[in-house]
């Protein structure tokens, strides 16, 4: 029998739409998204994008007790102060920003993200769980091709949708 009050630990991933960050009530919702999905996390993975990556790498910095791992495109995988911690990649297999490997280069890093993650918590006895924040008028699909590879990988994932600025308005009371 498991103990009652032994409470699961979860390495949570957070990703997101990049352009949150320049939406009015983007960033503010995605910050709020972000303390709510790492409320019970014991362990933090994310990418290098700007956006919801950058602000999921504020709050690691501002909780630095739990620890943290950035997935980089340049196939190091870094503390949110930026130490290196170790590599995904070799680093002569990384493509040049201007080859046409590179386009497709982020999803690549998703995925071996997201099938270390599920090997780790596996692993260590952990639980793993992802949480994608999406902006609906997002050019790309970047998030939900993470959530994706996650759920293949059997991490539980959850999204939540940006309801955008009339709706974020008209909650704030204005």
């Amino acid at each position: 029998m498991t103990d009652p009050f032994v409470f699961p630990t979860y390495l949570t991933l957070v990703c997101g739409s990049r352009s949150l960050a320049d939406r009015p009530f983007g960033e503010a919702w995605a910050r709020h998204e972000i303390d709510c999905a790492l409320e019970c996390a014991n362990g933090v993975v994310s990418g290098d994008a700007v956006g919801v990556d950058a602000l999921v790498r504020l709050w690691a910095l501002e909780h630095p007790a739990i620890p943290a791992a950035f997935w980089h495109t340049d196939g190091t995988i870094q503390s949110a102060p930026g130490r290196v911690l170790g590599r995904w990649c070799a680093a002569d297999r990384v493509p040049a920003e201007g080859d046409p490997a590179w386009r497709r280069w982020p999803l690549v890093r998703n995925d071996v993200m997201a099938r270390a993650l599920a090997r780790r918590a596996a692993r260590d006895g952990r639980e793993a769980v992802a949480y994608g924040l999406i902006d609906p008028d997002s050019p790309t699909e970047g998030t939900a091709h993470t959530l994706g590879c996650c759920r293949r990988y059997g991490v539980p994932t959850h999204w939540r949708r940006f309801a955008g600025e009339a709706t974020m308005a008209q909650g704030s009371g204005r």
